[in-house]
């Protein structure tokens, strides 16, 4: 089951695109709290571009090039709304992480289930907005799950590009079975590594702690003081 219209196109440029997909989403699995307005650019862009896209091709009578092109440049206008909306920055997290979640299950699902590709679209814009409702509440974890479920998303359409391109097929499945599991395990583990690497008490804060208290000196301990070292 497609969810792209235009994975035909994916598929084509899966030769020079896989591996750089990949690369970007490792690096925002593993520090993208560094990368945040590019990931809330990224969350406000996928969703309306898509939806434009496919919406324009099933009812706007466009045909494929210029239904990329007005999908690119509204969700290029999204996006930098998006961006500039920094101090509600954790809604738009939060819709992505609930767009990351719908999209693993969506993607089990569409394996068992035929599922128009329309219905199938709303239905990702729907965890859009659930996720934005349900999980806004989590400002500080989201700062690393959300992060990380992009960089997974990345992963996955990064490994279904590598795929297309190495089995020679002319289509490209971004959401199948195989990527939903990708996205769970880069997701779930990334926002565990930056949880362990850069929140409260973490790795990062116990070692700026120990820089701003060095430990004293043997020469000036209490004599009485033993060194078990």
């Amino acid at each position: 089951m497609e969810i792209f219209e235009f994975s035909g196109y994916l598929a084509d440029v899966g030769g020079w695109a896989a591996l750089p997909l990949m690369l970007l989403g490792l690096s925002l699995c593993l520090a993208g709290k560094y990368f945040i307005r590019f990931i809330v650019m990224v969350a406000a862009f996928i969703p309306v571009a898509v939806t434009v896209h496919l919406l324009a091709l099933s009812f706007g009578g466009l045909n494929n090039d210029d239904a990329m092109i007005a999908a690119g440049g509204a969700g290029l206008v999204v996006a930098l709304f998006a961006s500039a909306m920094y101090k509600r920055i954790h809604v738009i997290l939060a819709g992505a992480f609930g767009l990351v979640v719908g999209s693993i299950l969506l993607g089990i699902i569409s394996e068992m289930y035929e599922i128009d590709s329309v219905v199938l679209l709303l239905l990702h814009d729907v965890s859009f907005m659930i996720g934005a409702k349900a999980f806004k509440s989590w400002e500080e974890e989201l700062h690393f799950a959300a992060p990380s479920a992009i960089g997974g998303l990345f992963l996955g359409i990064g490994w279904s590009l590598w795929t297309a391109v190495s089995d020679n097929l002319t289509e490209v499945e971004p959401f199948s079975t195989e990527n939903s599991i990708i996205l769970f395990v880069a997701m779930m583990g990334g926002a565990f590594f930056q949880l362990w690497m850069f929140g409260k008490g973490g790795y990062m804060d116990q070692r700026k702690s120990l820089q701003g208290h060095p430990q004293q000196s043997v020469s000036k301990r209490p004599r009485n003081e033993i060194d078990f070292l």
